[in-house]
């Protein structure tokens, strides 16, 4: 898991709070420290307090929103309290109440960079950075939620298949075909020379026909495509 750095998250997302409120939890849920402030003030409590960012969670957040409003305080106050009680006999909803968010910060900062992330320029210019290397493919596919990219057939109905990075890297997988003949046999074999090549924790059986490893760069990743197609 990348560890959250408050230089490498941009303004931008801190604009996306506004005025918010933030909390520290414990190990068993419990809050330790609830505070409020603006861009990357939950920050500061992991030097004065020595707390560990990846407890940090965001209570409510665009909170001057109810600036605009008579009795702002009073509106904001009523608003978290309705959401964390849910009393029966209330029959609307607080004001705002879609900024009492209470999130955990490594959720929204994940996010907010996937809504950052282009997929279908994300494959296409990961392709042609490589345009030598990727010339096996047979097939690209993009969503709004990720991309695959598949070669071509290499034989014995087997493929490569390349999933979308994440923060573990980039997933290989070599798939062979469910109507080809011997399929579970040939993938034993590239099970086999994979373990030998990567080390035998590095490689999954994700069925009796996939296996997949790792590439926690983009070079490792054209490196071990070029091998693995042939080009």
């Amino acid at each position: 898991m990348i560890p959250i750095k408050a230089e490498t998250i941009p303004g931008e997302f801190w604009d996306t709070l506004g005025k918010y409120v933030y909390g520290y939890k414990g190990e068993q849920g419990e809050w330790k420290y609830i505070g409020k402030g603006t861009g990357s003030r939950v920050f500061s409590h992991t030097k004065t307090k020595g707390y560990d960012i990846e407890d940090a969670w965001i209570i409510a957040c665009n909170l001057e929103d109810f600036d605009n409003g008579d009795d702002p305080s009073c509106h904001a106050l009523e608003t978290l309290l309705i959401s964390i009680n849910t009393p029966v006999d209330n029959s609307v909803a607080g004001r705002y109440q879609e900024n009492i968010i209470m999130t955990s910060l490594r959720g929204l900062i994940t996010s907010y960079q996937e809504e950052q992330r282009n997929n279908h320029f994300e494959v296409a210019e990961l392709i042609l950075r490589h345009q030598e290397s990727f010339a096996n493919i047979g097939q690209v596919s993009s969503t709004t939620s990720g991309w695959k990219i598949i070669s071509k057939s290499l034989g014995r109905g087997t493929y490569v298949n390349v999933y979308q990075a994440d923060e573990d890297g980039f997933r290989v997988e070599i798939g062979v075909t469910r109507n080809q003949v011997g399929g579970e046999e040939i993938a034993d074999a590239y099970e086999a020379s994979l373990k030998d090549l990567l080390g035998e924790d590095e490689v999954s059986r994700n069925s009796t026909r996939d296996v997949s490893f790792w590439c926690e760069t983009e070079e490792s990743l054209v490196e071990k495509w070029a091998e693995l197609t042939g080009v």
